[in-house]
């Protein structure tokens, strides 16, 4: 609410020095002996006319002694005070009016306590007021013209200015009777003041007009261009026309009329809502109308103002659907909202906060919530929320509040979190505090879940560790204690095959060669796969891979085997590019990969073709090794890279080896960052396909 004196806004009623002047007693002014209610029409009509162009429910033009106020004219006051024709001054605003000789304006009485005392808010139902002062011919000020209303309002400069020119009209009629000779200048002040509020009737956006009752129908008499622009015509094209000849439909006729009857009836502004029928779709239309005197023909004559509320309503409608979305929203993510009050400590709960919490509707008080709150997380909720209000009192414009707390509902203990910002009022101090609460009952018992998952799997991990290490333990054993005999059993053979040259005895010594040289290979795989699986993880036993161009290795491997591929009788193939062929890549690694897959084509292919690859393909580079050999089983094709698994097991085996080359293989290939597949058809042949990333 504003109090407004003029242009400058202050305490209504108080002078500049802060004292209340007291109020001036009525001189014996000519004039003034026919301002009484009824005797000047013309004061009538201000008073009705100020009603209609400002959409006020009350206008009255009044006279203020200094124990009461007149009514000269009014529209809209209870009809037992209207009859009266005055009221004490505690049923007065226009009194302040009289006592600085400026404006008042109010917008909401109801946020200023100091004019809820007032009667006239209690007994004539006042909401807010609008009053200009009234002068006498004299310029002395004895009244006020004022609007008011049962609704708040902000009244606007124009609505000021408006209410001045209408007050200026009365006193010049005050004038006219008094004197032959102000009559002229009554009449051009009067046709200036005409000239405005036709002015403000033909811009106002609201259609206005003046229109004769009839027993069936209605005629149109004065319509504003807003009027004529909705029904696509002009206002001199509506004068004298009835409503059905301007396309309007028997039903909403007659509830124009049934509205006309009510204001005939009662003295009353009457006010409706209905459906126009319009060719883009009906439109929403609420109207005032009221009795303004009679036709010619001795038949009512009403005014109205309409105004189109289709988008209004519209909008509504769409604020109230997105008021249901957010509900469902809030309600969908078991979250309530809540605010309470720090002044008068009265907290206001969603219908979903309630549920949450198992609240009645009737628990509004403040500290409702901290008798559910488990005795354990109370304080911290307090210490939460003083906090949040020592910062607003310390002069922040706010302050955000996040804790979360227990609370035993329904015989279950729940979780929840409230997240609020606490928000001063005028005097900076905390005033309120808004925010919403969450249940995280189901997320905390998931990270309780997911704690015991995480001590399972470092339980778990321990004992890998621990198996780790016996395993490099039982690794180390195999190294020394078969290693070092091992290596002494072949280097005495060495020593015995060059010594027994040429005797029967050296078979025997070969056959010692053969059985320990496999044993050795076969030693060396267990010992070589144990170290890639232990480490294929560890940032310590990273392959160095670095841009190498791959089609050395391929060579080295493809000449290290050409001499056992001739004696085989199989063709051993390798075409390189023209131009290098870079890949990350460590040069160790690829060499033995492409060795053991080399070696493994070269094995099982008799009298066939091995063929070695190398190409680029755009982000990678393809490397392959294939051979026309016994290929492979589907069931073992499934498996080819497992650990100790061969295409045949046993006493049987048509060829030897520990089944560890390929896990090897895809081992070393992973560590440099690549993939490896294998195609096989059995009697076909087999082939394996590596793609490394590009340097």
């Amino acid at each position: 609410m504003q109090a407004a004196h003029g242009p400058a806004d202050g305490d209504a009623g108080r002078s500049d020095s802060g004292a209340i002047p007291p109020l001036p007693p009525l001189h014996d002014i000519p004039a003034l002996r026919v301002a009484h209610p009824g005797t000047v029409p013309a004061l009538d009509r201000v008073t009705r006319l100020a009603a209609r162009a400002l959409g006020a429910r009350t206008s009255l033009l009044t006279l203020v002694d200094p124990e009461r106020q007149r009514f000269v004219s009014q529209v809209g006051l209870p009809p037992a005070w209207a009859r009266r024709g005055e009221s004490p001054l505690s049923h007065s605003y226009c009194q302040h009016v009289v006592r600085t000789g400026r404006p008042v304006r109010i917008d909401d009485v109801a946020q200023h306590p100091e004019h809820l005392s007032n009667r006239a808010v209690r007994d004539f139902g006042l909401r807010t007021y609008l009053g200009v002062p009234f002068r006498s011919p004299d310029g002395e000020v004895i009244g006020a013209l004022c609007a008011a209303s049962h609704e708040a309002r902000e009244w606007t400069e124009d609505d000021r200015l408006l209410l001045e020119d209408l007050s200026e009209a009365a006193t010049s009629e005050l004038a006219r009777s008094r004197s032959d000779r102000s009559h002229a200048e009554a009449v051009a002040l009067a046709g200036r003041q005409s000239a405005m509020v036709r002015a403000f009737f033909d811009t106002v956006p609201l259609m206005m007009g003046v229109a004769e009752v009839l027993d069936h129908d209605i005629l149109h008499h004065i319509d504003n261009a807003a009027t004529a622009t909705f029904y696509g015509t002009t206002p001199e094209a509506m004068r004298g026309r009835l409503a059905t000849e301007l396309g309007a439909d028997a039903t909403s006729i007659g509830r124009w009329l049934a509205a006309y009857e009510r204001a005939i009836e009662t003295g009353q502004p009457a006010v409706f809502d209905y459906e126009h029928p319009a060719p883009a779709g009906a439109r929403t239309l609420s109207a005032t109308v009221a009795v303004v005197g009679r036709s010619d023909t001795g038949r009512p004559l009403c005014s109205y103002v309409v105004e189109d509320v289709t988008d209004a309503r519209q909008k509504s409608r769409a604020l109230q659907e997105s008021a249901d979305t957010l509900r469902l929203a809030l309600d969908s993510a078991h979250m309530g909202a809540w605010a309470v009050n720090l002044q008068s400590r009265v907290l206001e709960l969603s219908p979903r906060m309630r549920q949450l919490h198992g609240l009645e509707r009737s628990e509004n008080r403040s500290d409702v919530m901290l008798d559910i709150i488990h005795d354990d997380d109370r304080e911290t909720v307090r210490t939460t929320f003083r906090d949040g209000m020592t910062a607003v009192s310390n002069g922040a414009h706010g302050a955000d509040v996040t804790v979360e707390y227990r609370a035993r509902i329904a015989g279950e203990i729940r979780w929840f979190r409230a997240s609020g910002r606490v928000y001063p009022g005028r005097s900076g101090a905390p005033e309120r505090i808004v925010g919403a609460t969450f249940d995280i009952t189901d997320e905390k018992r998931y990270a309780a879940a997911l704690d015991e998952a995480r001590a399972q799997a470092e339980e778990a991990r321990r004992e890998a560790e621990a198996l780790a290490r016996l395993k490099t333990n039982v690794l180390q054993t195999l190294s020394h204690e078969i290693r070092t005999p091992l290596t002494a059993v072949i280097g005495f053979a060495d020593v015995l095959a060059g010594e027994l040259e040429g005797t029967p005895e050296h078979d025997l010594v070969a056959h010692v060669q053969g059985a320990a040289d496999q044993l050795l290979t076969v030693l060396n795989s267990v010992l070589d796969h144990a170290r890639l699986e232990a480490g294929f993880s560890s940032e310590e036993t990273q392959l160095e891979v670095h841009a190498l161009d791959v089609r050395e290795p391929a060579r080295s491997v493809a000449s290290l085997f050409q001499s056992w591929a001739q004696d085989k009788g199989v063709r051993l193939l390798y075409d390189p590019p023209a131009v290098p062929v870079t890949a990350m890549a460590n040069a160790g690694a690829l060499q033995r990969v492409l060795g053991n897959l080399v070696s493994n084509a070269v094995k099982f292919t008799d009298d066939g073709v091995v063929r070695l690859r190398v190409r680029p393909s755009g982000e990678r580079v393809l490397l392959s090794v294939e051979d026309t050999g016994t290929g492979m089983s589907a069931e073992f094709l499934e498996r080819a890279f497992e650990p100790f698994h061969r295409e045949s097991s046993g006493h049987g085996r048509k060829q030897p080896g520990t089944g560890l080359g390929l896990a090897i293989v895809r081992r070393l290939v992973e560590l440099m960052g690549g993939t490896i597949r294998v195609q096989s058809e059995r009697e076909v042949g087999t082939a394996f396909h590596i793609a490394l990333p590009a340097a």
